[in-house]
């Protein structure tokens, strides 16, 4: 494939050179079918934020249209040529860039650069690229069927192997792996080696993606199912962490969605599937989730026939005692509903001991289920805590900092009731047909590979 630069995959998304008569446009909603209505009425719609949509294009094309069907729409920006706009979600911290529109807690400003903005690096802001691609229809959406929710022994024998000693032994160590695992430091390439040799290690099928000659490669590892091979399932998380400088372990942000990754990847591949399972480790997060946009922009042109995405970030830290018993908060979009319901739901029917606090939040778009949401596949996000995102409390007080560490994330059995609940919601979709055959083969560490 051709590589790209981080920075010319950025303003392929953004397009630096604009029109003056396109415009961000506002639309207000009026109901569950309106992805769907708009998307087949020809409006360029390029973000769900929950309380309303973003189109993108020529103003006086497209408000007479939505006018004709009732939706109410204003014009928020015309941008000019060399304009760039993001999202934040403050978190106590200044803003920066030029402000155009603001609601609940999400921001949208713009400045000159289509890279991360200066305030957006530190521990106060969450940030995102406002990506101005069109959204895709929904696809692959099951209709919820009642077979999903049928009690699987096997699923709780994957359940039961996955225990605090074998999900903490893995975050330690992740976390090991380098002193700084920043997309741009040598340590992150280090750690997309080891990962690499871990799911090998494990007998999967591993494929390094290098999506740019700047970043290190995402890495995948595949558990190709048999009687429904096609059918693809994904865990995904990000290798990349910060701040810029060492140290940093990035112990909850993300070596914690990484190590659920991989403890999954360990559970698995002892056993035998209907489905597709890959376990995705992806890079460029921090710079505006440039890996995951490189995966689902390749996948939805092989035609890739993905049925969910389950995003792990940030799901090692207990949390602050709110709520007493605390909960991974799942954010999922209109389309991603019944995905959600699932992990709630297999959290209980399999008492995984990490209890699911499941939410419509489709402006929770800081992290790598985006790119999915954009294209149209169900997908999950879980976090500890939202930061205020959707009326969700609790700020991690570590994040993007040095002091995010392993022994400031608390009673690390959330950790790993979280990483069975994971695991009970990715097997339950992909269907355990039985054990491998020679599954001791299947067994070995996944962790540091000896050399």
């Amino acid at each position: 494939m051709v590589r790209v630069s981080a920075f010319a995959l950025v303003v392929l998304c953004f397009s630096a050179a604009l029109p003056a008569d396109l415009a961000l446009i506002r639309i207000g909603r009026l109901g569950p079918e309106d992805r769907s209505v708009l998307l087949d009425a020809g409006i360029p719609l390029v973000m769900d934020m929950g309380s309303c949509w973003l189109a993108y294009g020529p103003a006086e094309a497209i408000l007479p249209r939505l006018d004709e069907a009732g939706y109410p729409a204003r014009v928020l920006d015309r941008p000019q040529k060399g304009e760039f706009y993001h999202l934040l979600a403050l978190r106590g911290g200044p803003g920066c860039g030029l402000p155009v529109w603001q609601e609940d807690a999400t921001r949208i400003v713009k400045t000159g650069s289509p890279g991360r903005p200066p305030c957006a690096g530190g521990a106060a802001v969450r940030w995102a690229p406002l990506n101005l691609e069109r959204l895709r229809p929904v696809r692959n959406m099951p209709m919820r069927p009642e077979g999903m929710r049928n009690f699987l022994p096997l699923v709780q024998e994957m359940v039961d192997g996955l225990t605090f000693a074998r999900a903490t032994t893995m975050l330690k160590e992740v976390v090991g792996w380098a002193d700084s695992r920043y997309s741009f430091d040598t340590g992150c390439q280090s750690a997309a080696d080891w990962a690499a040799a871990a799911f090998a290690n494990a007998g999967l099928t591993v494929q390094l993606q290098h999506w740019s000659d700047l970043f290190p490669p995402n890495v995948i590892a595949t558990l190709r199912g048999e009687s429904a091979p096609g059918d693809v399932f994904i865990v995904v998380a990000h290798l990349d962490d910060m701040p810029d400088t060492p140290p940093a372990l990035g112990a909850n942000d993300n070596a914690s969605g990484s190590a659920l990754v991989l403890a999954l990847a360990r559970a698995m591949s002892a056993y035998r599937f209907a489905g597709t399972v890959k376990f995705i480790l992806v890079t460029g997060e921090e710079q505006g989730m440039l890996g995951s946009t490189a995966y689902a922009t390749e996948a939805l042109a092989r035609g890739e026939n993905i049925l969910a995405v389950l995003n792990a970030d940030m799901v090692g830290w207990q949390g602050d005692g709110h709520p007493d018993q605390e909960n991974i908060d799942v954010n999922y979009n209109e389309a991603s509903e019944w995905l959600g319901t699932l992990m709630r739901d297999a959290a209980d029917l399999y008492a995984t001991g990490g209890p699911v606090n499941a939410f419509l939040c489709p402006s929770m778009v800081y992290s790598d289920h985006t790119p999915f949401w954009g294209r149209g596949w169900s997908a999950i996000m879980g976090i500890t805590d939202n930061d205020g995102v959707c009326s969700q409390w609790g700020t991690y007080p570590y994040y993007h900092t040095h002091s995010d560490r392993i022994e400031y994330c608390g009673d690390l059995t959330f950790f790993a009731g979280t990483c069975r609940t994971y695991l009970a919601t990715l097997a339950q979709l992909a269907v355990p047909i039985g054990p491998q055959d020679g599954s001791e083969n299947h067994r070995r560490p996944l962790g540091r590979p000896q050399r």
